[in-house]
């Protein structure tokens, strides 16, 4: 853990980050990743999706302590814009807001290759209840699917 908040590769200062992080990190038993700094947005969503994609995230949380001026830039990287329900903007001197991402793997099942229990063809009346039913149904696309929230924390002082 580099409790310094000094990155090796660019010996750059990145206490504010580190700090907010720690208490969090120390409760968790969990090491603090220092190894992305302003402008890594790209590379660390490659990270995780890497690591999303190989299911080492899977039922986990992952927190991230980012640069409020480039938090947006961030949930973009990651596949969070203004449909998923992340701003495109954050106000640059707003402390006192989580952003939290959610991914959820979505498998398309082929409905057309359903048949009756007895092995017999669909009928008329099947057929059109199924299509009714698809009507009401929420589709989305298969694979990982984002949706995002920012919620206010009450962090700062009335």
């Amino acid at each position: 853990r580099d409790r310094e908040g000094v990155r090796e590769e660019d010996n750059y200062l990145n206490y504010r980050e580190i700090e907010t992080l720690t208490p969090l990190a120390d409760k968790a038993e969990v090491d603090i990743d220092s190894s992305f700094s302003d402008g890594g947005e790209r590379q660390l969503a490659l990270e995780y999706f890497d690591n999303l994609g190989s299911g080492e995230y899977c039922d986990k949380s992952v927190v991230v302590s980012w640069k409020v001026q480039r938090i947006a830039t961030l949930a973009q990287a990651l596949g969070c814009g203004e449909q998923q329900g992340c701003p495109e903007r954050h106000k640059k001197r707003d402390f006192d807001k989580v952003w939290q991402l959610t991914y959820m793997y979505w498998e398309v099942e082929d409905d057309d290759e359903e048949e009756e229990e007895d092995g017999g063809e669909e009928t008329d009346a099947q057929r059109a209840l199924r299509r009714k039913k698809k009507k009401r149904t929420i589709t989305f696309d298969e694979g990982w699917n984002v949706h995002g929230k920012v919620i206010k924390e009450h962090f700062q002082a009335q």
